[in-house]
């Protein structure tokens, strides 16, 4: 898990994990969330540019995915502007106070 602070306030959470099984244990799930009222001064980028990079010098790593809300649509515009590629559609993966939202899959390949 790596945390981002801002003036020793945290202001997002990001991690990656792989699974244990060697046959699949090439491929990681990134996440990561940023408080809102840090939106839009490329907090989520950093984050994001250092997931990528820890994966390549980790050498074991191949492919990296990630589920995304459909409505999010600026986080989406980053994921593919560093390379992420949309890949399927969880419908209704998303259950936010009853409203649900599909999730987009994105993967990027190293």
């Amino acid at each position: 898990m790596i945390l981002g602070i801002i003036d020793n306030t945290i202001v997002s959470i990001s991690q990656i994990s792989s699974p244990f099984r060697k046959r699949i244990c090439h491929n990681s799930e990134i996440a990561i969330s940023v408080r809102k009222d840090f939106w839009n001064i490329g907090v989520g980028s950093i984050m994001l540019k250092v997931l990528i990079d820890y994966s390549k010098t980790k050498g074991t790593i191949r492919n990296i995915t990630l589920k995304v809300k459909a409505s999010n649509t600026r986080a989406m515009y980053l994921y593919k502007k560093l390379g992420f590629k949309v890949v399927g559609i969880h419908k209704n993966y998303f259950n936010i106070n009853e409203k649900y939202d599909d999730a987009i899959l994105m993967e990027q390949y190293i």
